[in-house]
């Protein structure tokens, strides 16, 4: 391992050194005013606005639309509550929970504060992961009970309720609890190509915007920094699918993502999720974060070679061919890929590279949605280590949450891995 550099020596808006600077300075976004005319800009940013206009509107359709079931399943909760505990709540947690969906549905379209939006859309998403569990597990347990020849009267129906309303929110609140911790998933590669331990800590699937913020990041960020990368990666959708415009204290974020903190730099390619880097509140945080994006390009100091990828999971056509990415890459260093979508595992194999980070499956997120992800992309697609020959493919489950504020059978994950 190389020695630890310090907060002096690695700031990431000004301590490079003048030749990296020169370097690396042809991978970074232009910033507009200088290579980007003010029309263009002004033309991006108003796209950038209507795309996110067009995702919320969305968004406030589905939301008002699975008001009707999310009311049905308050209300059976309620009753179950009712019937074992001889209280009154039906009514008030049916009302609750229609009112919290609606709140919510109606602030997406109007300004509020980025505190209250968030908590607003914390106790949205952890309503729903309750009824999430309790409908399918009523279900199930009404099919059972049919086939044993049993019947829904007397006290069978509001026990077998209760308890399965007591298990679906004691599941939610330690899928929130646990969703809040990171765990460091460590792996080794030797190559035989350095002499001594080289180390990246991977970042994807951060999602930030309605459910994580900058207090979220800042933890993420201060349990990065404690394992003294030389490299930090980040392999897409660092933002959610509202993009920039969705996180109301981007601010805040940007300045959390700056104090990450690497030997030779901080590096990253988009996600589906993830606007253009052109894109004016993109661009600015980029800038404002020091982040080096390589999509589609390639990037080499004397210690590896980065490869960046895009486009898979969203257009192909914005994909640049792996063999033209390919040419005049050094193999006497580690070969290292970015790319979102672990599939680009095969392209990495038939070029030779070592290794190839990914993410975008989020492993599932949470049971039972862990099983239908494992089935949909595919064992060697959707999780963890997997070698395809002479390349290793690393797929994280993401450091962040996706839309709704839980993980269950999964960690909310950094990677690091030590290569020589």
């Amino acid at each position: 391992m190389y020695d630890t550099v310090t907060d002096t020596e690695r700031n990431i808006n000004a301590n490079i050194s003048t030749d990296k600077d020169t370097e690396i300075s042809k991978y970074k976004p232009k910033e507009h005013g200088t290579g980007v005319s003010k029309d263009k800009a002004a033309g991006t940013a108003v796209a950038g606005e209507v795309k996110m206009r067009k995702g919320l509107l969305i968004t406030f359709v589905f939301t008002l639309i699975i008001t009707v079931p999310v009311a049905i399943g308050a209300s059976r909760l309620g009753w179950a509550f009712d019937k074992i505990l001889g209280t009154k709540t039906t009514i008030p947690i049916t009302l609750l929970s229609v009112f919290t969906i609606l709140f919510i549905a109606f602030s997406m379209m109007r300004p509020v504060s980025a505190l209250w939006f968030r908590i607003c859309m914390w106790v949205t998403g952890l309503h729903a992961c309750v009824l999430a569990y309790f409908i399918p597990s009523m279900t199930s347990a009404s099919i059972v009970l049919i086939i044993f020849g049993q019947t829904w009267n007397g006290v069978i129906k509001p026990v077998v309720m209760f308890i399965i309303a007591i298990g679906s929110v004691i599941t939610v609140i330690y899928g929130f609890i646990h969703a809040r911790f990171f765990h460091v998933k460590r792996y080794k590669k030797n190559t035989g190509k350095l002499e001594k331990n080289y180390r990246i800590v991977q970042l994807t699937d951060t999602h930030v915007g309605s459910i994580i913020g900058p207090h979220y990041i800042g933890r993420m960020v201060k349990k990065v920094n404690e394992l003294n990368a030389d490299m930090i990666v980040i392999t897409g959708d660092i933002f959610n699918h509202g993009g920039v415009y969705e996180c109301r204290d981007i601010g805040k974020v940007t300045a959390e993502f700056a104090k990450l903190k690497a030997r030779d730099g901080v590096f990253a390619v988009k996600g589906n999720h993830d606007p253009d880097t052109d894109e004016p509140g993109m661009a600015k945080f980029i800038s404002g974060t020091g982040m080096t994006f390589i999509d589609n390009d390639t990037y080499e100091n004397e210690h590896v070679t980065l490869v960046g990828r895009t486009g898979l999971v969203t257009d192909r056509t914005l994909r640049r061919d792996m063999g033209s990415l390919m040419q005049g890459v050094k193999y006497d260093r580690p070969v290292i890929v970015l790319d979102h979508d672990p599939r680009g595992a095969d392209d990495a194999q038939e070029f030779d590279c070592d290794v190839i980070f990914s993410g975008h499956t989020h492993r599932g997120q949470f049971f039972p949605m862990t099983a239908l992800s494992k089935r949909h992309n595919k064992k060697e697609y959707f999780y963890g280590r997997v070698e395809f020959g002479k390349t290793t493919s690393i797929c994280s489950s993401g450091a962040g949450s996706f839309q709704l504020p839980i993980r269950v059978g999964t960690n909310s994950e950094i990677v690091c891995m030590d290569i020589r």
